[in-house]
């Protein structure tokens, strides 16, 4: 059977990719990174940083792992965000985005 491998993720920073990637890793979970060049660059600039975006696959069935690890990771995280943020002015409600 082949393996195969679906979006996770895209980014337009190489280093946010980055960053997902080093979690992957550090838990053995399989993936595949790729580089696409935009055929619409939104700058019009040529060397702009979103004329490439970064896209991270993983396997189907590791979604859900996947899922919960990034989750786990930006918890830990929220204890490095100082208290006076402007973000803590806001209630969870105000925060959710629906989609």
């Amino acid at each position: 059977m082949q393996n195969t491998f679906i979006q996770y993720r895209k980014f337009d920073d190489p280093a946010l990719a980055q960053n997902l990637i080093a979690l992957l890793i550090a838990n053995s979970v399989t993936y595949q990174s790729e580089e696409n060049k935009l055929s619409f660059d939104p700058s019009f600039g040529a060397a702009s940083e979103t004329s490439t975006e970064y896209v991270v696959k993983i396997a189907p069935v590791d979604f859900e792992l996947v899922n919960q690890l990034v989750m786990a990771d930006e918890e830990a995280t929220l204890d490095q965000i100082e208290e006076d943020h402007y973000l803590h002015k806001f209630t969870d409600e105000e925060l959710r985005i629906s989609l």
